[in-house]
């Protein structure tokens, strides 16, 4: 029971999370799969939600996602990221 209880606050406390960036539009950046996750279950149930960009921490070095994220910083719109998921690399 006390796992469960454990697993229900941390999805709480990551959808809390999720929300506030998505009221200040501001893309989140993530190796925790749980995010996925969310953005899957957000989508689902028809809400909107604000970008979120996923990485593993296995296949993808710190320089690759410097890149690929001034790539991103450079070259899409705000309006470009509502409802979406975008893995890392490019």
């Amino acid at each position: 029971m006390c796992l469960r209880r454990k697993k229900t606050e941390r999805q709480s406390r990551r959808s809390r999370n999720a929300r506030s960036r998505s009221e200040s539009r501001r893309i989140l950046v993530t190796q925790d799969e749980d995010f996925l996750t969310e953005a899957t279950r957000r989508h689902r149930a028809g809400e909107t939600f604000f970008g979120i960009v996923y990485t593993h921490q296995l296949y993808v070095t710190i320089g690759e996602c410097v890149n690929d994220l001034e790539i991103i910083a450079k070259d899409s719109e705000p309006d470009e990221w509502i409802d979406r998921v975008e893995h890392l690399p490019l």
